[in-house]
């Protein structure tokens, strides 16, 4: 997105001009938003209890495959947000 010089973002755009997003492995159009939760420890914040945070997918609503290239910025990867690691199991 193009901003203006006062710093403001420029969203004068045409929606007939941008590209339909198309699911990689079914080709359908049409998509949901889910959530994947990520849990913050308590002794990370100084929190009496553990924090769901919200993390926002979007996926296929005839085939459920994510939409990878549309996970939000400083999430991680794909595999950052499916992908048990070792300090997931230490519960």
């Amino acid at each position: 997105m193009l901003q203006n010089p006062n710093g403001e973002l420029n969203l004068n755009v045409n929606l007939r001009d941008a590209k339909t997003v198309e699911c990689g492995n079914c080709n359908s159009r049409l998509f949901e938003q889910h959530y994947v939760l990520k849990r913050i420890p308590k002794v990370m914040i100084g929190a009496p209890t553990d924090v769901p945070v919200p993390v926002p997918i979007w996926c296929c609503s005839s085939c459920n495959a994510v939409l990878a290239d549309f996970i939000p910025a400083g999430v991680g990867t794909f595999d950052d947000l499916f992908n048990l690691t070792e300090t997931d199991n230490d519960e």
